[in-house]
C-alpha cells in the first residue's frame, strides 16, 4: 500500500513520497495496535524493508499502480497494464474499512482508496500528504515493575 503511496507521489519529489509512505506506515501500525499487534513486527525486514525494497524497485507492480494512478489511468485498467495482479489496489479499500471499524483516524489510507476508486483527484491527494501531520507514535509501557516483567513473559 506505501508504494502506491509513493508511486501516486513521486513525481512530487521524494519528500511527499516519503512522507505518503510514513504516514500510510503510521496508520497500518495503528490498527495493528489497536487489534493486539506489536510494532517490533513491523520494524524487521518483512515490514520496513519489504516497504522499503517496494517503493524504490522499479519495476515493483504496487509502485507502477501508484505511477499510473498519478497518470489518471483508472484502477481497473492498471493490472492489465501492469501485466499481473496488484493486491494493494483492492486492499487499501479494505484496510481502510478496517481501521473505520475500529474508529481510528486513517485520512491518508482513507484517501488514498478515494483516489484508486477514482473519487479524489490527484491534486487533493498529494494535498492532503503534504499537509497531513500525523500525531508522533506512542507506544505505551506497562507503568509497573511487575507489569513490565509479566508483559515480557507473556510475550515469550
Amino acid at each position: 500500500m506505501a508504494a502506491v503511496a509513493v508511486g501516486a507521489t513521486q513525481a512530487q519529489g521524494l519528500n511527499a513520497a516519503g512522507m505518503a509512505a510514513a504516514d500510510i506506515f503510521l496508520e497500518v501500525l495503528s490498527l495493528a495496535a489497536a487489534s493486539g499487534g506489536h510494532a517490533r513486527t513491523f520494524v524487521g525486514r518483512a515490514g520496513t524493508g519489504d516497504l522499503v525494497a517496494t517503493a524504490l524497485a522499479p519495476t515493483s507492480r504496487n509502485r507502477t499502480a501508484g505511477e499510473l494512478l498519478a497518470e489518471g489511468v483508472p484502477a481497473e485498467e492498471i493490472p492489465g497494464r501492469v501485466g499481473q495482479a496488484v493486491e494493494a489496489l483492492e486492499t487499501v479499500g479494505l484496510l481502510a474499512h478496517a481501521l473505520e471499524g475500529q474508529s481510528l483516524e486513517a485520512p491518508v489510507i482513507t484517501a488514498l482508496a478515494h483516489l484508486i476508486e477514482g473519487s479524489m483527484p490527484l491534486d487533493d491527494w498529494v494535498a492532503l500528504v503534504r499537509a497531513k501531520q500525523p500525531p508522533p507514535a506512542r507506544f505505551s509501557r506497562p507503568s509497573t515493575w511487575w507489569a513490565r516483567l509479566k508483559a515480557w513473559l507473556l510475550r515469550r
